[in-house]
């Protein structure tokens, strides 16, 4: 189907098997465990990176973030727990005007100042 609608398509199933312990990437026979959510995410980021890489999200600690999807929520490592809020309303503003998104305090002082 996806050849025929020219979309591309990742066979999890498939690339699971060419372990050949499988079965140990699987919680229950059907569910992933760890280590099989873990494969089944590197090979979605690798689709996605092969075939959208304008959809390839910036990492957080990416220096040039620019012209890839940005985390539509700041890092939970930046979020200051005095008022987390805060660091939302930051987030947003700097989509809104195209700035890089805030990470620490230095890149709200630095980023938001100008």
């Amino acid at each position: 189907v996806g050849s025929r609608m020219e979309v591309p398509v990742l066979d999890l199933w498939h690339e699971m098997q060419r372990d050949r312990s499988w079965r140990g990437l699987l919680r229950d026979g059907l569910h992933p465990n760890d280590k099989g959510a873990e494969l089944m995410f590197n090979l979605i980021k690798r689709a996605i990176t092969a075939n959208f890489p304008e959809l390839v999200p910036s990492a957080f600690e990416d220096p040039k973030p620019f012209g890839k999807l940005q985390p539509d929520f700041p890092d939970h490592k930046s979020i200051q727990p005095d008022d987390p809020e805060r660091w939302f309303r930051l987030h947003a503003m700097a989509l809104a005007l195209g700035k890089p998104v805030p990470r620490t305090e230095r890149d709200v002082i630095r980023e938001m100042g100008r």
